[in-house]
């Protein structure tokens, strides 16, 4: 089934739209954030375009989106170590929000003692909070690739022939456009 988020907003310059889709028992977005107000569009493309390609018909499809007028809340989170005497908890660990004093507490009075449960040993939290810790980089080049990587010499034994000419070609055209 669908869930619906709360749609807010006229869609300002500084909002985002976050989603999950989940077709059968595969989940292909996890908190993916998109620009703009895009909630109904996004979903729709979940059911009719992404699921459809990736799962047999028929199979349970949920997508959810919800619209924030401020991106920050989206991208913002906390990033912690817990370090329960010698062994270690959470070596950045990141979560959603500004938790910082709540994930320093849970992990210096909850999760270490279950951690190393021995009396009278150093327990240690570390959490810091960054705004854009969920934050993607843009690509710098949306194109593909012209050409595959380079493989191991092993593999590249078993090549076709077209292959072949393809990288060929392609070291002539790199040789003479250097020269």
């Amino acid at each position: 089934g669908r869930r619906r988020g709360n749609g807010g907003g006229a869609g300002g310059a500084g909002g985002g739209t976050i989603c999950s889709c989940t077709c059968g028992d595969r989940v292909v977005w996890h908190r993916l954030i998109f620009s703009g107000d895009v909630e109904e569009e996004k979903e729709r493309e979940c059911e009719e375009q992404v699921c459809p390609s990736i799962i047999i018909p028929g199979l349970m499809v949920s997508s959810e989106c919800s619209y924030v007028e401020d991106l920050s809340e989206l991208t913002a989170g906390t990033l912690c170590q817990c370090q329960c005497a010698d062994k270690l908890a959470w070596r950045n660990r990141g979560f959603y929000g500004n938790v910082v004093k709540e994930k320093e507490k849970y992990c210096l009075e909850e999760l270490c003692p279950r951690v190393n449960p021995l009396p009278g040993l150093r327990f240690q939290a570390h959490c810091v909070f960054d705004e854009n810790l969920w934050a993607f980089p843009r690509p710098l080049d949306p194109a593909p690739p012209t050409m595959p990587p380079l493989r191991s010499g092993a593999s590249r034994r078993h090549r076709r022939p077209s292959d072949l000419l393809l990288v060929c070609a392609a070291a002539a055209a790199a040789a003479a456009a250097a020269a």
